[in-house]
Parts: structure tokens; sequence; C-alpha cells
């Protein structure tokens, strides 16, 4: 079963274009959510929705992905989502707050996300390892 588990997750290649054009794409849902959310009440935990955009990036397409989904949710979360919208004037102290919050706690899911898909990069090798070798085995037991 456990051989089985690489196979069933889809991983990216560690900075790939793909995995940028995915984190690119999780970070644009997460604004749209995040912005329909705004329209129904006012005011609702800013960056919420980029939290989980961010932790799939990191977890599909390992830490560059990651950070960039960190960056750019920061970025649109910033001028989008904070008082004054559409704006990057300087903030009151709870928003920087909030910024600041957001990037460490974000940063954080990145780290988790990216060991994550490093160990499963890991698991996959040795997997392919050992089916190399069972094969390997099998192909001398036929032949003794």
């Amino acid at each position: 079963m456990l051989g089985e588990l690489p196979d069933q997750i889809k991983l990216l290649p560690s900075g790939s274009l793909s995995a940028f054009a995915v984190a690119t794409g999780l970070v644009a849902v997460a604004a749209l959510i995040e912005w329909c959310l705004q329209l129904v009440a006012d005011g609702v935990m800013p960056f919420i929705t980029f939290f989980p955009a961010v932790l799939f990036a990191a977890l599909v397409g390992g830490a560059g992905p990651g950070a960039f989904a960190v960056c750019l949710s920061f970025m649109i979360g910033w001028w989008a989502f904070l008082p004054p919208r559409m704006s990057f004037e300087l903030l009151g102290l709870s928003d920087q707050l909030n910024l600041f919050l957001y990037g460490l706690v974000a940063f954080l899911l990145v780290w988790g996300g990216a060991h994550y898909h490093q160990l499963m990069d890991k698991l996959r090798e040795e997997e392919r390892l050992r089916r190399l070798a069972m094969g390997e085995i099998d192909r001398l037991r036929k032949v003794v």
C-alpha cells in the first residue's frame, strides 16, 4: 500500500514553470474567494483565504512556488483588501501587524509544505530503486 502512495499524490517538479503556474492559479482563486467574502461582510479576516493557497503551492511545487505564492498573495492582499483599498499606502499598526503575521505564518507553511514535497520526492526515488531491485531479483531467480 505504501508503495502506491507516491503515484496517488501528484507533485510537480520543484521550481518548474508548471509549479509556478499552479501557485499563481491558487492565489488567484484565493483572491477571488476573498473578494466575494469582502462583498458579503466587509473586513472579514484579510489573507485568510491565502493560507491554503500558499500551503498547496508548497506541497505541490516545493519551496520556490510556495514562496512565490506568499509574495504574490502578500501584495494582492495588501493592495486589494487592506484599507485604504487599491493602494500601497502606509498602514496603521494593526494592518502592519496583519501583514507581518501573515508573512511569518505563510512562510512557515511554505517550509512545512516544501519539506513534505522533498520527503515525497525521496520516497518516490526509494520506491523506484526498490522496484528496480525487485525486478533484478526476480530476473535472477528465473535464471537460476
